[in-house]
């Protein structure tokens, strides 16, 4: 007996829908303007994977929001639309959202490579870097902290990475000055238990204006909801100016 095939979409077809998504997403836009200016809201502040990808064209894989941190999160104000990507989406964004501003974010350990393309690539019109430090070994050495008690041990396991990593080579103090005369932004906890402030403090101090630091309360960045929503709501503030209201998913 001849076996039966489930024939999916040609690539044709994908392309075709891919093609429509596009051109229609100017009128979703619009749509969404009238309705928060009906409203007297200033500014839509989206969260959810399949609201980026309609309204922005930022399209995350199966799944993929789990990992993805701020990435992919977005705001529609009155006259523009900003896509949060950090440094292993802002290609993407840039690709999938050509009409739409990309701020690059680098989050934790994300931030050092962050603070590299910004002082490599002069596309870039500003850098956040939010729970980040100067350093290399300092920042290893404390995040290891919950796993390898042992202070000896930590230390010469920290050392060993930051070798491997060439961490010399990768620490944003020796980068970050080649940012400006782009803003440098960073957003840091008061009580981070990862990340010694005097690290904190080399980053900010390394920098050239024009740039700011923003303190938060609270402890080093976790994946809690919670938390990344006050990140996000700093950067958004920063970008737009405080907004009488706004809405949100």
């Amino acid at each position: 007996m001849e076996a039966a095939t489930a024939l999916g979409p040609t690539e044709a077809q994908r392309d075709a829908w891919r093609d429509a998504d596009h051109a229609a997403r100017p009128a979703r836009l619009e749509r969404l303007r009238e309705r928060l200016a009906s409203e007297g809201i200033d500014a839509y502040f989206g969260v959810r994977p399949e609201n980026s990808r309609y309204l922005t064209g930022f399209a995350l894989g199966d799944g993929e929001e789990k990992v993805a941190g701020s990435s992919g999160r977005f705001l529609v104000s009155a006259d523009e639309t900003i896509v949060l990507a950090d440094s292993r989406y802002r290609l993407q964004a840039e690709e999938q959202c050509p009409t739409t501003r990309v701020e690059p974010i680098g989050v934790s350990l994300g931030a050092p490579f962050m603070t590299i393309a910004g002082a490599l690539d002069e596309r870039l019109s500003r850098v956040w870097v939010l729970h980040g430090s100067g350093g290399s070994y300092v920042p290893l050495e404390a995040n290891m902290k919950r796993n390898i008690p042992i202070a000896p041990v930590r230390a010469l396991a920290a050392g060993i990475a930051n070798v491997i990593i060439n961490g010399p080579n990768l620490d944003p103090v020796h980068w970050v000055d080649r940012i400006a005369p782009r803003p440098f932004m960073m957003v840091n906890a008061s009580d981070d238990e990862r990340l010694p402030r005097r690290a904190v403090d080399a980053l900010y101090a390394s920098a050239r204006e024009p740039k700011e630091i923003v303190w938060m309360s609270g402890r080093h960045v976790h994946s809690d909801r919670e938390t990344i929503q006050r990140l996000v709501g700093i950067v958004m503030s920063r970008m737009r100016g405080e907004p009488r209201s706004s809405a949100s998913d």
